[in-house]
């Protein structure tokens, strides 16, 4: 799943993508979630069964991010992005909201294959 949100930052699609990759995981699946960086929260984490890849960016404030704070996290995901489908084989890619997370996955699309599905939420 890609989604800048992830808790403990962001609001209701934040909320969303950790319970339906909670549920997910319980189910039997892996689920590797690529987020923005926040702080002092571990790069490389395990939240209830759920791997979570947080990428450096800009982002100063826990619930609401900026076009500036989003587009560095647009910069810097790719390297982990590329990795993560290279090392596993992906059914497909559950990105959420529209900007920044869904270029990223047109763009794992056209590099890879990789089918995804975007949800759209709030201010999208």
């Amino acid at each position: 799943m890609l989604c800048y949100e992830f808790p403990p930052i962001g609001g209701g699609g934040a909320g969303v993508v950790y319970g339906l990759s909670r549920q997910l995981v319980q189910e039997g699946h892996t689920v590797d979630v690529v987020t923005m960086a926040y702080q002092d929260l571990p790069q490389v984490d395990t939240v209830d069964g759920i791997n979570v890849h947080r990428v450096p960016c800009m982002r100063r404030n826990k619930s609401s991010c900026s076009i500036v704070e989003a587009a560095s996290y647009l910069v810097s995901v790719g390297k982990t992005v590329n990795r993560l489908v290279r090392q596993n084989h992906y059914d497909i890619n559950h990105t959420h909201f529209i900007f920044p997370d869904g270029i990223i996955a047109h763009r794992l699309y056209k590099k890879f294959g990789l089918p995804y599905v975007i949800t759209a939420h709030g201010s999208d």
